[in-house]
Order: C-alpha cells, then sequence, then structure tokens
C-alpha cells in the first residue's frame, strides 16, 4: 500500500475510509472530525495518488476532501477558482500542500437528470461564460496562441498509443496525418475547464447548476475545452446544436472549420491518459477514437 493513499475499510454505500494523515490533518485544521466517507475519485487508477473523497463530520455536515497527484495542480487550482468566484462553483474551505477542503454541493447529475433545453443552455452559458473571461486579476488573457507545440504534442501521444498497441499503425497513420491537415496555425486561448459534462454538473433542489469537479481549470486552448465537452458529454446532434446555439452568445461561431482536429486532440490526450493511469476505462476514448477514424477515412 502506497504512503499517502486512502484506502476502503469496509464497503456499503457510505464506507469507512482510513484518512491519510494530510486529509485528516486539514479536516482538524478547520476543526472538524469525520464520521464517516467513501472514496468518490472519478477515473479510479492504480498507479495515481490522487484521491477525492466525501466525508460526513461528526457534526453532520459534508465535504469533499481532495487529494492532488502534483502540488503544482494544486496551486494552480486555489490560485484560479477564487479569481472566478462569479461562477457556480464549490466554495474551497481549505487548501494546504496537495490537500483541499471543498464545500458539498447536494444535488443531482445532470447525468441523472432528463435534458431539457433550459439545462442544456444553463449549462452552456456556464462554459461561455468562463471563457468569455478576459482578465485574470490586472493581466489580460492571450487572444490567439500558436498551436504547434499542442499539435506536436498531439501527434505524440498517437505516436504513443500506436507503441502501446492501443492503435494499430495505420489508425495511427491516419489520425497523425489528419491532424497535421487539419490544425490551424493559431487559435484562441483563455480559461478552460478540461472536464465539462453531465456528471460533473449537479442541479440543486432549486434547480440551479453547480459544476462540481474543477481540478483541471487552467489557461488553454477554447475550441480544445469545448471538443472535449463534446467527447466527454455525448449527447444526440439535436441537443448539441443547442447547447452551441447558447454557448455561441458567449463566443461567436466556435468550432467551425477547425472542429475535426479539435475532436481528435480531446479524445486522443483522454486515451493517452486514461492509458498512463492504467485505467480501465480506457477503452472509452478509443472507441471513440475508432469513430473519428471512420469518418476520416470516408
Amino acid at each position: 500500500m502506497r504512503p499517502g493513499r486512502c484506502w476502503r475499510l469496509a464497503s456499503g454505500p457510505e464506507a469507512h475510509v482510513h484518512l491519510n494523515a494530510d486529509m485528516a490533518s486539514a479536516l482538524s485544521t478547520l476543526g472538524v472530525h469525520a464520521r464517516s466517507a467513501r472514496i468518490i475519485t472519478g477515473v479510479p487508477s492504480r498507479v495515481s495518488a490522487r484521491a477525492t473523497v466525501r466525508v460526513t463530520l461528526t457534526d453532520g455536515r459534508i465535504v469533499k476532501v481532495r487529494r492532488f497527484r502534483r502540488l503544482a495542480n494544486a496551486k494552480r487550482y486555489r490560485r484560479l477558482v477564487p479569481s472566478i468566484r462569479h461562477l457556480p462553483l464549490p466554495a474551497i474551505l481549505f487548501s494546504r500542500g496537495r490537500i483541499t477542503v471543498e464545500e458539498w454541493i447536494e444535488g443531482t447529475t445532470l447525468a441523472d437528470l432528463r435534458p431539457t433545453r433550459k439545462r442544456l443552455r444553463a449549462a452552456a452559458d456556464i462554459l461561455g461564460t468562463l471563457h468569455a473571461i478576459d482578465k485574470l486579476g490586472h493581466r489580460r488573457r492571450i487572444a490567439l496562441a500558436p498551436t504547434r507545440a499542442f499539435v506536436a504534442g498531439v501527434k505524440r501521444r498517437i505516436t504513443s498509443l500506436a507503441t502501446a498497441r492501443a492503435l494499430l499503425r495505420g489508425e495511427a497513420e491516419i489520425l497523425r496525418e489528419a491532424v497535421g491537415r487539419l490544425a490551424p496555425a493559431t487559435a484562441p486561448t483563455g480559461l478552460i475547464h478540461h472536464d465539462f459534462c453531465a456528471e460533473n454538473i449537479v442541479e440543486n433542489r432549486r434547480g440551479r447548476l453547480y459544476v462540481i469537479d474543477n481540478v483541471g481549470i487552467d489557461l488553454g486552448f477554447l475550441d480544445f475545452d469545448l471538443a472535449r465537452t463534446w467527447y466527454r458529454w455525448p449527447m444526440p446532434d439535436a441537443w448539441w446544436r443547442i447547447f452551441l446555439a447558447q454557448y455561441a452568445t458567449w463566443r461567436p461561431a466556435p468550432l467551425t472549420a477547425g472542429a475535426p482536429f479539435w475532436r481528435i486532440a480531446a479524445v486522443v490526450r483522454s486515451a493517452r491518459f486514461r492509458l498512463t493511469q492504467r485505467s480501465p476505462e480506457v477503452a472509452t476514448p478509443l472507441r471513440r477514437l475508432r469513430l473519428l477514424i471512420e469518418e476520416l477515412r470516408r
């Protein structure tokens, strides 16, 4: 068992979990203690120390305790999230080292609710608002940036997937050729979420939406982030058009000619990440990649 990991001591809907010293110390600093907990890490991995735990406190309140894989990720998270408080994100109650304690938002994820125009538009407004942020503190975001390094990274990941035999050599060649041909030379950048999807959006009892998992917030290419949503939140074309139409009220003409490139990039990066994390869910992005390959062949 690795130091710093949290692990189950018993099974059940609210399993008792032993919290590592950093997590327990964070709660103690807040003057609270855990009564019970369960692991809710989104993408299980046998090689990552990353963990997210839903903790019921002895006073009955519920919080989310998160342990980041890297200290740099935790620092970025606690630097950026407070600067976008106007967005419906859980508050950070405490943060130190790789540990954060966050507000728990009670509600139902959009993945478990019937999609409606109102919900799709409300969700699109959140992502559109994030992408429309023009200034962080006193610094303006870069409007356009070259994609050369990003494209090179996508090609490296495709090669890595082929080397690991997750892709056939011919499949990898098709993807590399398409990436080189379809990638724009420059693209808009700004604040991106990196995992904006139905399972990470909760509707509370009053019908308000909250985005509950925001660890990927960073500066990056906006069209890549929109393509990530396309991949992570599969929906019928009619629903996607509703989402995009509302999103476009914040940022006109998104994902036009460059859409295939950004979609390939989004799925390739997901496949490579899950492969390196030895996640059993790596089959999902690989299936989506093969659908994209079939479209390219046609």
